[in-house]
């Protein structure tokens, strides 16, 4: 980008010779302000993930899109999915699971960060150092107050359109588990806010849905023990 706006004093450039992009509020739920940052031409998912930096923004349409901090719960269970995921991932050699300052390209003006992205060993060639450039084979988002229900339908909709073939959207607030499962070329949708809830992009993954929601929950290794062939 070479065409430069003029810069009011709480812009910020992406990169040495680049447009300068001007913070704009945008009203969000709860009374919360997001801020998006836009500039003279479309920002692209590859000049996005070479900004870096600490402040998280996801790339919407060309357009930097802040994303809300999250609450306390939000991260308790965003870490214990984690490692779940990770762990088991691990012992049975299925590929590799990053977190949320992973970015997955959505489209040349589209990229997100994820809670959690499962690759699996046969997809690695999508992994480049600065992200994920083909679809993973899930992904699961951890909801919190401060979303509204078009950003998850917004997700969804990225999500399935560059092929994920499994999306896990967990909702404390309404305690209820949304899985979006490709089958035969079509998703399918299964709620969830009781029993077991399978994977079928994960090979053998499952959780109990309460444990998500119920508190204590299960450390890491007692929840593992109870996967078949985990023990």
């Amino acid at each position: 980008m070479t065409d430069m706006l003029t810069r009011p004093s709480n812009s910020v450039e992406i990169g040495s010779g680049s447009s300068a992009v001007q913070d704009m509020p945008v009203t969000a739920a709860k009374r919360e302000e997001r801020r998006i940052r836009v500039s003279v031409r479309p920002i692209t998912f590859d000049q996005w993930v070479d900004l870096g930096g600490k402040e998280l923004f996801e790339l919407v349409s060309g357009v930097l899109v802040e994303m809300m901090a999250a609450n306390i719960e939000h991260e308790r269970l965003f870490g214990w999915l984690y490692r779940l995921t990770s762990d088991y991932v691990e012992a049975r050699n299925l590929g590799e699971v990053f977190g949320s300052r992973t970015a997955v390209r959505i489209s040349e003006f589209g990229g997100r960060l994820p809670d959690i992205v499962f690759i699996a060993t046969e997809d690695a060639a999508s992994l480049e150092s600065r992200g994920i450039y083909a679809a993973p084979r899930m992904i699961i988002e951890v909801l919190s107050p401060g979303n509204r229900i078009s950003d998850e339908v917004q997700l969804e909709a990225e999500y399935r359109t560059i092929g994920v073939q499994e999306i896990w959207f967990a909702n404390p607030m309404k305690r209820c588990l949304r899985m979006v499962e490709q089958v035969g070329g079509e998703y399918i949708e299964r709620v969830f806010t009781t029993g077991v809830a399978a994977s079928s992009a994960i090979p053998g993954f499952a959780i109990q849905v309460e444990w998500l929601w119920d508190g204590p929950r299960p450390s890491v290794r007692a929840a593992l023990r109870q996967i078949p062939g985990m023990d």
